[in-house]
């Protein structure tokens, strides 16, 4: 029978917790790619299984031996108070990403390649912008999501990635939805840099997406 455990609302202290009960019983890669595993596949689901987690995980004789002290551990952590917790190895985990080549899913967590295209186009853009502009041009997003007939899912998962400027965590949405929050995006780059700088930007970004992720450039280009 599947242990499955409710999460708490927080992506960072989902993190938090997951970290909090992992690296009690791993560490080094183990650790690491234990925790890209849960953001790439767990991070965006209201409950998930602990055993099919730690199945996926535990891939060594050794590894497997622990498997009732590390569920024992998930267990306690995900129903422990946040201030009980490790603090958030967001910083920690995205440096082994970059150092292990596993960037290309850094801007979502979802398991529609649409909304990873949107997210990695968009923070594509944010990136490249000065401190100044970023900071105006999420205030915008914000704004804008508010304002729109998207989706509730679709407006709170948005409004988490532009506040705490992490991961867009969606699980899907229509493609038609992923336009409408590209083309605002597009409005508040002509309205703060004009249309032409806003043209050059946007083909920037497409350039670096095909680069580092081309695997999503065709879900991109079906988004303009």
């Amino acid at each position: 029978m599947s242990q499955v455990l409710r999460m708490t609302p927080s992506l960072e202290n989902r993190r938090r917790a997951v970290y909090t009960a992992l690296i009690e019983h791993l560490s080094g890669d183990e650790l690491w790619e234990s925790l890209v595993h849960w953001e790439d596949a767990h991070a965006a689901e209201a409950t998930f299984s602990g055993h099919r987690f730690l199945s996926d995980i535990l891939v060594t004789p050794e590894m497997r031996g622990k498997r009732s002290r590390i569920l024992q551990s998930l267990v306690k952590a995900m129903a422990a108070p946040p201030h009980t917790l490790l603090p958030d190895p967001r910083e920690q985990l995205l440096v082994y990403r970059m150092k292990r080549g596993k960037t290309a899913s850094n801007a979502a967590v979802s398991r529609d390649p649409r909304v990873a295209a949107c997210a990695s186009l968009l923070a594509r853009l944010l990136r490249n912008m000065d401190n100044d502009t970023r900071l105006r041009m999420r205030l915008f997003i914000l704004e804008s999501v508010d304002r729109s007939k998207l989706p509730a899912a679709t407006r709170d998962a948005v409004r988490n990635w532009m506040n705490d400027q992490t991961r867009l965590v969606l699980d899907s949405a229509d493609p038609q939805d992923l336009q409408r929050l590209v083309n605002l995006a597009y409005v508040g780059l002509c309205e703060y840099i004009g249309p032409v700088k806003a043209d050059a930007a946007l083909s920037a970004a497409l350039r670096q997406l095909g680069d580092e992720e081309p695997d999503l450039l065709a879900h991109t280009r079906d988004l303009l």
